[in-house]
């Protein structure tokens, strides 16, 4: 009999001490409830960037302290609004406005605090003087939230290159 009330106790205990640990599983958001107001602030950011609007470009990202960009190859870093924004004018050299599209057909985040992150498979296509660039891009962010805005922190993205 001591053994049934023990396991009883046991039970009970494990289900008392359970049910705070499901309510805050039942809080934490879903993943698409995550990643879409992450991706929204990649479509204002790819908007711009077809746009060749470098000013909206860089309101995406984090207003203060360190926010970094990352290519696939070697001196492909930039740290800083300036050396960033020095790079997307490089970047619209590449393509005429208004000629970028992008489809991305996968990706996943996740958040912890005001701290979020999103990565992307993603198709582009672009044109310079009417001839047409296609091409795949794997895109890894780090989101900071900021007064209920999220900014990018990091941006990176690469891409397959010629390995002969």
């Amino acid at each position: 009999m001591k053994r049934m009330q023990i396991v009883g106790l046991v039970v009970i205990a494990l289900v008392t001490m359970g049910f705070p640990f499901l309510a805050l599983a039942a809080e934490k958001a879903a993943p698409d409830d995550i990643a879409a107001p992450l991706m929204e602030m990649i479509q204002k950011h790819d908007k711009a960037l077809n746009d060749q609007d470098l000013d909206t470009i860089m309101s995406t990202y984090a207003p203060d302290g360190t926010i970094v960009m990352m290519g696939t190859g070697p001196g492909e870093a930039w740290a800083g609004k300036e050396e960033i924004a020095d790079a997307y004018k490089h970047f619209f050299m590449d393509y005429d406005a208004g000629t970028l599209t992008t489809e991305c057909t996968w990706h996943k985040a996740d958040q912890r605090g005001n701290i979020a992150w999103l990565i992307m498979m993603c198709n582009f296509t672009d044109y310079l003087k009417n001839v047409q660039r296609q091409y795949a891009l794997n895109i890894s962010t780090v989101f900071e939230q900021i007064d209920g805005q999220w900014y990018f922190r990091t941006f990176h993205f690469s891409n397959l290159t010629n390995m002969q």
